[in-house]
């Protein structure tokens, strides 16, 4: 599932339209594509995460019990308003 649109441009000056977040259905995997740069979910959120597997723009997770509602809310809400990234 894709939820909220986004120009993607790659450095050649081509765009794509893409999704800003997406969520996997083939497992609890939380795509955050707004994000700039690669590293700023590991450096900021791998202590608040707990038990997740964070890549340069996928969080996954083995249980929903593994989820923390609140700091999945905060990093959505941090990737559609942070604009220095």
């Amino acid at each position: 599932m894709a939820l909220a649109q986004k120009n993607l441009e790659y450095a050649d000056g081509k765009t794509k339209e893409f999704y800003q977040l997406g969520i996997s259905s083939k497992s609890i995997s939380i795509y955050i594509i707004s994000i700039t740069n690669k590293k700023i979910l590991l450096k900021t959120y791998s202590n608040k995460l707990g038990k997740a597997s964070i890549g340069e723009y996928c969080i996954k997770f083995k249980t929903l019990n593994d989820i923390d509602l609140e700091v999945l809310k905060e990093i959505i809400n941090f990737s559609f308003y942070c604009k220095i990234i």
